[in-house]
């Protein structure tokens, strides 16, 4: 796991505390103690085999699976 695939998965993990899933961008805007490009959360997010087994995806939100 990279540093920047722990930041999404907290930032999302927060997020789902409130039922709030996040789009890319908005997963980009709130990261966790940490600066990423768009381009290199989208890249993690579509090919990180360890976020793709963390996270649920629907209609370019991504949250916890229930």
């Amino acid at each position: 796991m990279t540093s920047l695939e722990r930041r999404i998965l907290e930032t999302v993990v927060y997020f789902d505390i409130f039922d709030y899933p996040l789009r890319a961008n908005e997963i980009c805007k709130w990261l966790y103690k940490e600066k990423a490009t768009l381009e290199n959360v989208v890249s993690a997010l579509g090919n990180s085999e360890f976020l793709k087994e963390k996270l649920s995806s629907s209609d370019g939100f991504f949250f916890l699976p229930s």
